[in-house]
């Protein structure tokens, strides 16, 4: 037994005296004496001899006691605080975006009034449009450059409240803050008040439903349903009233229907066979929808019978003698496409006239415009190399048969 662990105790005499070892923790049969085995450490290496002292070393004491200079550890921050760490470091990043964007945009709107003035000064070409919204202010725009610009003031209002919302987040420690509360710290914040509508609707709604509720709960009510527009007026909410409209609509409907039946029934009575009355002829929206669909069905059988006069071929709607719904519908429809292609053309014009990369190459746009040439000239120009290069060969080939032939 004693050979055995032995032999299992080796490596633990040849691993690095660092380890530590207790023999008395291992089991042994009862009535044995304990064995206890030493673990040398390694020898040191070869060396020459130390040179004596002469003052005997002090014996390095046992106990070290605290530096006072030394700071504890920061306690580590809890779990639940991890959200917030995250947020406020996406607030920070957010911010730094926000700054670069807002330069670029600062320099290139600075560089493009700083251009448009030296051309008007100079008399020379004026700045080639890249945008549609750059065509003037907004009397001067077409569809396309006023969409754009309301679209691109959009932007810079979202853009600054969220710039806003984000150091309410960095200053808060990562608190999270609303939409709605960054609207006292800047110009316009689009989508604070959409929040703010949408709290309000459904503020409105909880209200009136409340209201409701306490209404039905009288005694006159006896625990019946109550429908939203039931109740009074001052205490109906938007539930109350769009179930009040949809009720007007079919009320309405039904009226007229139940008017036209009765004087369908009183003309069969007083002998005229074969009357019946339309929807259009009793007011309702039946017959408001009815109207528009016979005003269109004329407007079309008066177009196709003067397809004499145009050649054998019916008129377009909007150029037809009696222009119905859909000839109006036409005519501004193409009154926008040709505004839309007047203000294209001219936006084309100016950028015909003064190409970014011939007026300023080494601004963005002067510099993308080169490159998108390059890309598109560069296949051309090998194919054109190629051509030249063949026919250089033909020719070379036909001048050397015609001198050996010779």
């Amino acid at each position: 037994m004693r050979a055995l662990m032995a032999i299992l105790l080796l490596p633990l005499c040849l691993s690095p005296p660092s380890l530590s070892f207790s023999p008395a923790a291992l089991p042994r049969p009862p009535g044995s004496r304990p064995t206890f085995l030493r673990c040398s450490p390694p020898a040191p290496a070869p060396g020459p001899d130390p040179l004596p002292s002469e003052e005997p070393s002090e014996e390095p004491s046992s106990s070290v006691e605290p530096s006072s200079s030394v700071e504890p550890p920061p306690p580590l921050p809890s779990p639940l605080s991890y959200p917030r760490y995250v947020l406020k470091s996406l607030a920070k990043l957010s911010l730094l975006d926000y700054s670069w964007r807002r330069s670029l945009f600062s320099s290139l709107r600075a560089s493009s009034s700083e251009a448009t003035a030296a051309s008007r000064l100079s008399g020379d070409a004026a700045a080639p449009l890249l945008r549609p919204m750059d065509a003037g202010p907004d009397g001067e725009r077409g569809p396309l450059g006023t969409a754009e610009a309301r679209a691109v003031r959009w932007l810079e209002d979202v853009m600054d409240a969220e710039a806003a919302r984000a150091e309410l987040i960095v200053s808060g420690d990562g608190e999270a803050v609303r939409p709605l509360s960054a609207s006292p710290f800047t110009r316009s914040n689009p989508l604070g008040d959409v929040e703010g509508r949408a709290l309000g609707l459904l503020g409105e709604v909880a209200d009136a439903e409340r209201a409701r509720v306490e209404y039905a709960g009288r005694e006159d009510f006896a625990g019946a349903f109550t429908p939203p527009s039931a109740v009074p007026e001052e205490l109906q909410g938007p539930l109350g009233r769009a179930e009040k409209m949809v009720k007007g609509a079919f009320s309405s409907i039904a009226a007229a229907e139940t008017l036209r039946s009765k004087l369908s029934q009183r003309g069969r009575t007083e002998g005229a066979d074969g009357t019946v009355v339309r929807p259009m002829d009793v007011p309702g929206v039946l017959g408001e929808v009815e109207r528009v669909v016979s005003d269109i069905h004329a407007a079309e059988r008066k177009r196709s019978a003067a397809k004499d006069e145009f050649g054998g071929e019916a008129p377009r709607p909007m150029e037809a003698a009696v222009r119905g719904p859909l000839g109006e519908a036409e005519a501004r429809s193409v009154g926008l496409v040709e505004e839309i292609v007047r203000e294209e053309s001219k936006r084309l014009d100016s950028l015909i006239e003064a190409r970014p990369m011939e007026a300023d190459p080494d601004s963005v746009p002067g510099f993308a415009e080169a490159f998108l040439v390059g890309i598109v000239r560069a296949p051309v120009m090998l194919v054109k190399t190629i051509r030249r290069v063949t026919e250089l060969f033909d020719e070379v080939e036909s001048e050397g048969g015609g001198e050996g032939g010779e």
